[in-house]
């Protein structure tokens, strides 16, 4: 029988960079939790020490909400205490006290156990579920949101204001309410990804499953998933880095959930694929993945969409305009389609082509059901169901192309450095059914590269499920058959701009018409500005004159592990091109 665990929220507050500069060391100068089942239960205290002690022979799931960061000073606290680390496993477990952790090679912390004796903490990251900072998850469950803290150099021993207790214990509050609603929904998953999967199976039946998406042998995973590519990104180069106006910008609505619920014909593959030559002619409930090698030259008005991969002198964000050098590729039927299409392309080698029995709408009742939950949770104004809702449905086609070739850090304590440092492990696990999540991203470049090219010299640039486009009247009557404000794998407009500055894919700012005496926040409200890592402080800075690739602007965070835990520091960040080599 499983032991009944009651779950928390926590949260630590933590020294900053003039205390360890200092010191030498960074340490928790307050923490406070609440009970998920109990909110009416809840403690604080100064010390990492007094943290453990108050679970010291209790079995708990404990969320922090970013566990990177919190999870350092767990893990220096535990290591330095003499606890060893493990990779985490679901069996075999040592009877010793000792350390489990779930870290991926990327830094990612999914999880952290301490074994010892009564005691059972599992350590969880709430933002493996809500992938947003705490405000929006307030915002969700319309809470009131986070207060600022003012934060310096703290004495050892300075007493915690009643203005700091507030903070912390607000965040708790925050946390505890969302990981509430989790539990009442039964999302028992690590991650929203995992629930979704759960919740596909459940609806669909494990033997459907099994027929419709067999288990891949690694081997033949790794001949297939160099089809598999994501959404298509770009750039119209007339536009870099100038100042434009009277932008509109369409987003399409749940571009992935609208291709798996087959609202365009879109056909997926089921089953195990058989080999076939090249002459080989597909029957109308048949898809192909084709493994070619050629050579590529762009045809006139047409959009390159064809990245560079690991290819001398080009980065694999750039895309093929030209190029002599045989390549070998891998397309998917919608790929192979717009190939032609873009593209002038000698097949210089014919290396394999796999086919598949495919069907349409094989998502069908899975996105049904979740459209007509968003649907009247929006009615209703449920916030936290609104949002599962989304997730159930953006967040499982991925969850098929999970990598078997995996990385993970496992921690341990350098007495010599007086920290936790960390080796990597590399494993093998077993794949799923990657040629779905192959065809979902190739049904959508497709799409949206073809609907880019409809507008010619107005269109601007197209990230996955998203057009922005000048000259909206031209096009007025296309969008008006293309458009709904609900409707899946329509169109849906976004906003309309008064001013735009694009410098490369990922980094744009819109912005209108702003007022000589409007506030802070007001200017938020009038602008908005993509460009990945850029942190919201930082954004303050920017106007169209600083927003150009090698602007550096002050308001980033950057994060170390050090002695004690996690350091954040003050530094700068700049905008980089990341599109050509320089020399």
């Amino acid at each position: 029988m499983r032991e009944y665990r009651l779950a928390w929220g926590a949260d630590f507050e933590t020294t900053v960079e003039i205390q360890y500069l200092a010191e030498g060391r960074v340490h928790v100068w307050a923490w406070a939790v609440q009970c998920v089942q109990d909110p009416d239960t809840r403690a604080r205290g100064e010390t990492i020490e007094s943290f453990f002690e108050f679970f010291k022979n209790k079995k708990a799931d404990i969320y922090f909400h970013n566990l990177k960061f919190d999870g350092m000073f767990i893990l220096d606290y535990l290591l330095r205490n003499g606890y060893p680390a493990m990779e985490f496993t679901f069996k075999d477990k040592p009877k010793e006290p000792h350390v489990e952790t779930m870290i991926d090679g990327h830094g990612a912390v999914y999880r952290i156990d301490l074994y010892d004796g009564k005691t059972h903490l599992a350590f969880y990251d709430s933002m493996k579920k809500y992938r947003m900072p705490l405000e929006s998850v307030a915002s969700i469950f319309r809470i009131p949101g986070k207060t600022p803290l003012k934060l310096g150099y703290r004495f050892i021993g300075r007493e915690v204001t009643d203005e700091e207790w507030e903070r912390v214990e607000n965040d708790v509050r925050i946390l505890c309410e969302a990981m509430r609603f989790q539990k009442e929904q039964g999302l028992n998953r690590i991650t929203v990804a995992s629930d979704a999967k759960d919740a596909y199976v459940e609806m669909t039946g494990k033997e459907v499953i099994a027929r419709r998406h067999p288990r891949l042998s690694y081997e033949l995973d790794e001949a297939l998933r160099p089809a598999y590519k994501g959404g298509y990104v770009y750039l119209n180069e007339p536009y870099r880095g100038k100042v434009i106006h009277d932008v509109w910008v369409f987003d399409e609505n749940s571009k992935y959930p609208a291709i798996m619920k087959g609202v365009h014909g879109e056909l997926l593959p089921r089953g195990m694929p058989r080999w076939v030559d090249q002459d080989y002619v597909l029957e109308e409930n048949e898809v192909d993945i084709w493994d070619v090698t050629l050579d590529l030259h762009l045809k006139k008005n047409k959009l390159p969409w064809i990245h560079y991969n690991n290819h001398p002198g080009h980065l694999n964000v750039e895309y093929i305009i030209e190029e002599e050098d045989p390549m070998r590729m891998m397309f998917a039927t919608p790929d192979w389609e717009l190939l032609h299409e873009c593209y002038e392309c000698d097949v210089i080698g014919f290396n394999g082509r796999w086919v598949f029995w495919a069907e349409k709408g094989q998502f069908d009742s899975y996105v049904n059901y979740w459209m007509g939950v968003k649907e009247r949770a929006s009615l209703e104004g449920n916030g936290g169901r609104r949002q599962q809702a989304k997730d159930m449905m953006n967040n499982l086609s991925g969850r098929f192309a999970l990598n078997p070739n995996r990385e993970s850090k496992v921690p341990y304590f350098d007495k010599e450095a007086d920290m936790v440092k960390f080796q990597t492990v590399k494993k093998i696990v077993a794949p799923w059914y990657v040629p779905t999540s192959i065809f979902i991203t190739s049904y959508g470049r497709n799409r949206i590269v073809h609907d880019a090219m409809r507008f010619g010299d107005d269109f601007v640039y197209a990230d996955t499920d998203s057009l922005h486009i000048l000259n909206y009247e031209k096009h007025k009557h296309w969008f008006e058959k293309e458009c709904h404000p609900t409707h899946l794998g329509y169109y849906g407009l976004e906003d309309k701009w008064e001013d735009a500055k694009y410098i490369r894919a990922k980094a744009y700012m819109h912005q209108h018409s702003i007022p000589p005496e409007a506030t802070p926040e007001q200017i938020r409200k009038l602008r908005e500005i993509k460009c990945g890592g850029l942190p919201d402080k930082a954004k303050e800075h920017v106007n169209f004159d600083n927003f150009h690739v090698g602007s550096e602007l002050e308001g980033k965070l950057a994060g170390r592990v050090v002695p004690g835990g996690y350091l954040l520091r003050d530094t700068t960040f700049k905008i980089q091109g990341g599109e050509r080599w320089t020399f």
